[in-house]
């Protein structure tokens, strides 16, 4: 009897609690948003309005290009020039009278529209070589050991000028001079096997184009006067023979 009514209460409280747990089934409210089991982690994310959506797609695809453009932009090329000149004011050609020049053919070029600013600039390093040919090569090497140059100007003495533009094809770099007055400057100079590569003269004479120059006017004016003049026409053709050996050598 007493076992038959302990089964009883056995039954009853196995279907209450059957039913409760239906109940708290049916009743427990929604999982968070984050449910945690074990190593693994679930995240049920509610989706953005689609104003909010839209949003921040637009900035997403923004950024890369706002970032490609930003390193997209170059910093000017630099164009690094050694300016080798004396300094003293005795000699025709000075870094006094050649460093505003420069100065006015740079403002110049961005003026007018061939060059901008914002992609070439200039960098103008001056030397004074005192129109010796070791000081110009002094000044040349030094440059070049402490950093890049693009173009050599000057130097305009002939002996400066030897000696530099010897060089100029190992260091890759052009040399433009308003001297350079000797024979051996004229030759061709374009192959790169020449002793003067990469040297341009901007005068088109030489000192055997100069001595040409006195004795065409010579014979053209002289030999017509004959003998209202001082000098003979034969002293004045030796003074032009003279004068070109003199010149030329």
């Amino acid at each position: 009897m007493y076992s038959a009514y302990r089964v009883l209460c056995s039954y009853r409280f196995f279907v209450r609690y059957r039913q409760s747990v239906n109940t708290r089934t049916d009743e427990r409210p929604p999982p968070p948003s984050t449910m945690i089991r074990g190593s693994i982690v679930a995240a049920v994310l509610s989706l953005p309005p689609p104003s909010l959506l839209l949003l921040s797609l637009s900035l997403s695809l923004s950024l890369p290009l706002i970032s490609g453009g930003s390193t997209a932009l170059r910093r000017p090329v630099e164009i690094r020039a050694a300016v080798i000149l004396p300094a003293e004011s005795k000699f025709i050609t000075t870094l006094s009278k050649v460093m505003p020049v420069l100065d006015i053919a740079v403002r110049d070029l961005y003026a007018k529209g061939i060059l901008r600013e914002t992609d070439v600039t200039f960098k103008f390093m001056q030397k004074d070589d005192k129109c010796e040919d070791i000081e110009a090569m002094r000044s040349g090497f030094e440059l070049i050991i402490n950093g890049r140059v693009d173009l050599f100007l000057g130097p305009t003495c002939d002996y400066g000028v030897d000696l530099v533009a010897r060089m100029i094809k190992f260091w890759n770099a052009p040399l433009l001079t308003t001297g350079g007055f000797t024979n051996d400057f004229s030759l061709d100079k374009r192959d790169p096997k020449s002793k003067y590569f990469l040297l341009v003269r901007t005068g088109t004479l030489d000192f055997q184009d100069i001595a040409d120059v006195v004795l065409s006017v010579l014979n053209r004016v002289f030999l017509g006067i004959r003998g209202r003049t001082y000098y003979s026409y034969m002293t004045l053709t030796a003074t032009g023979k003279y004068l070109e050996n003199n010149l030329v050598d």
